[in-house]
């Protein structure tokens, strides 16, 4: 057997533990290191008991976990959902992929970009650099 690690799922925390120690998970695969942070992510366990039958209608499905494909499952007549799971969230690798295609297309147009910023960054401080260089001259050389 092996050992797992996992990240806290909740923005600015970044903690990290293994997956034999305490932690919350939900059936989208996001976990959390405490249940503060599954709270701050709109972690809900939902009692199996309020549907009016199981599995739910495609209509209570939408209406608990809206980004299920329906593999959520009322696991020990619990149903786990967050905001993740509902659609009410989105992580951020999705969203700076998102970004990244609405704006540039390609990733190779991106790092074009970057890389362009990145010696026009270089010119801007090189000039800097010389023109430091130039006033010292010329101060050294009138005075």
């Amino acid at each position: 057997m092996s050992i797992d690690y996992y990240t806290c799922s909740t923005k600015n925390c970044g903690n990290t533990f293994a997956d034999c120690g305490d932690y919350i998970s939900c059936n989208c695969q996001a976990h959390w290191c405490s249940d503060k942070c599954a709270e701050k992510d709109g972690y809900k366990v939902i009692d199996c008991e309020k549907f009016d039958e199981y599995p739910p209608s495609d209509e209570q499905w939408e209406q608990i976990c809206s980004n299920c494909d329906k593999s959520c499952d009322c696991e020990n007549g619990e149903l786990k959902t967050c905001n993740f799971c509902r659609g009410e969230d989105i992580p951020d690798n999705e969203i700076v992929d998102k970004i990244i295609k609405k704006k540039f297309k390609t990733r190779q147009k991106l790092l074009n970009y970057l890389n362009k910023e990145s010696l026009l960054y270089k010119l801007k401080k090189s000039l800097l650099i010389y023109l430091c260089y130039l006033r010292r001259k010329f101060i050294n050389d009138n005075y």
